[in-house]
């Protein structure tokens, strides 16, 4: 197979969906696929694959001078996504039509130029173009309680909901994600390719040490798993628990969620309450070597990668039931979403039973090691493209045109607001 992708993010760095093509790419290229990705520049690329580098306009240093006003008239957001969807068709506009399927991430709607531009469309032919859904910002930021009239939101969201429409077929990892796509058939549901890690899972002796993994906010329950912590912390004196992840604006009134999620453990707990902020893979692997305990009380997560790189590491994982993972890999501990009580008993009880505890971890790691294999991932990637009807005819109104006019509508705004500010300061 000859497979291209297009993803700005392709490193575990920039989170799930890096860490996704990171884990596709080494498996497609081990398996003999000749894999060609659209992405940025940086020197972090996936190994193996004919990189097609793009770099757009605010990736330039003197971008950073057009901020403010773009911030200040609250466009910013689907003004850089335009440019780098554009960017991506025009590029792919350059390329032969040499490839078995064409393959566009969700998120900040990177395939919606392409997907419905009647110049790519009849530029690509017959070659499938298709969307792996992995969270929609439509979605992620409906959970998150976003404010839909700021920033642009309306925008960018209409763009993921016409790209996933336009798509001749979409994967997700879940049925957990599957029921809020809206597309013309039904997504087919692959789950991610995980491998067994470098080294065995740990067997030293782990502390009573408790972690979630994940950029902090709403969407990852991490105020739920704070309230939780007043009771665990309580009845177990020896444990800590830490929040690793970066900090995000998502608290009340747009205010540090990582402050806000503090202050919900009481004082006489707080010292035993570790914010940690974001830390290298390497450290955050190290630390779950150590830890009795990873929790993953997302209000949604189609999959979960930190829970499987647990699992991988033989470390003992609680999952919310609005985790996907849960759908491949059987016997995982699971709590009821948003259910503090049911989250901190069973915190509880895996600290209590560390054997059994570790015995159920290991088991689930081989399971997952079987159902997410590569092969099985990349077997169903070749069912999924064989099962998909002819591509969609080429759409009337090009999508490609439209982000044209989009950007200069936004430049002409932004010319607009900075002649005022200069008038009025």
């Amino acid at each position: 197979m000859r497979w291209l992708l297009a993803s700005a993010q392709h490193h575990p760095t920039h989170g799930g969906i890096g860490t996704y093509v990171a884990c596709f790419v080494d498996a497609a290229i081990e398996a003999g696929w000749t894999v060609d990705l659209i992405t940025r520049p940086s020197d972090r690329l996936p190994r193996g694959a004919t990189i097609h580098a793009i770099t757009t306009e605010d990736m330039t240093d003197k971008f950073a001078a057009r901020i403010p006003t773009l911030r200040r008239i609250e466009r910013i957001r689907p003004y850089r996504y335009a440019l780098w969807s554009r960017a991506v068709a025009r590029r792919l506009l350059t390329l032969p039509r040499t490839f078995d399927a064409i393959e566009f991430v969700d998120c900040q709607a990177e395939g919606f130029a392409s997907l419905t531009s009647s110049r790519v469309r009849q530029h690509v032919g017959t070659t499938p173009m298709v969307v792996h859904a992995h969270t929609p910002m439509f979605l992620e930021e409906s959970i998150q309680s976003a404010d839909q009239s700021r920033f642009g939101r309306v925008i960018y969201h209409a763009w993921e909901r016409e790209a996933l429409a336009a798509a001749d077929g979409v994967l997700c990892t879940s049925h957990l994600l599957g029921k809020y796509l809206e597309t013309r058939q039904a997504p087919w549901r692959v789950p991610y390719p995980i491998r067994a890690g470098d080294d065995a899972p740990s067997t030293a002796e782990r502390d009573e040490s408790i972690l979630l993994v994940g950029a902090v906010q709403p969407r990852k329950g991490v105020d739920v798993w704070a309230r939780s912590c007043n009771r665990v912390l309580r009845t177990r004196p020896r444990a800590h628990a830490f929040l690793i992840g970066m900090d995000t604006p998502t608290g009340p009134d747009g205010t540090s969620m990582a402050a806000f999620t503090k202050q919900l453990v009481d004082r006489d707990y707080r010292d035993r309450f570790h914010i940690v902020g974001a830390l290298p893979h390497a450290e955050v692997v190290a630390r779950m070597d150590r830890a009795s305990l990873v929790v993953v009380p997302s209000r949604f997560e189609s999959f979960s990668f930190v829970a499987a790189e647990a699992l991988d590491r033989g470390t003992p994982i609680i999952v919310s039931d609005g985790v996907g993972i849960a759908e491949h890999v059987s016997g995982l501990e699971r709590v009821p979403v948003d259910d503090v009580e049911a989250l901190a008993a069973a915190q509880i009880a895996v600290l209590e039973s560390p054997r059994r505890s570790a015995a159920i971890a290991i088991a689930a790691r081989a399971t997952m090691l079987r159902t997410c294999s590569a092969a099985e991932h990349l077997r169903q990637r070749v069912a999924f493209i064989e099962a998909l009807p002819a591509p969609a005819a080429p759409a009337d109104n090009d999508g490609l045109d439209r982000l044209d006019a989009f950007v200069a509508s936004i430049e002409a705004e932004e010319r607009a607001a900075s002649v005022l500010s200069s008038a009025t300061s």
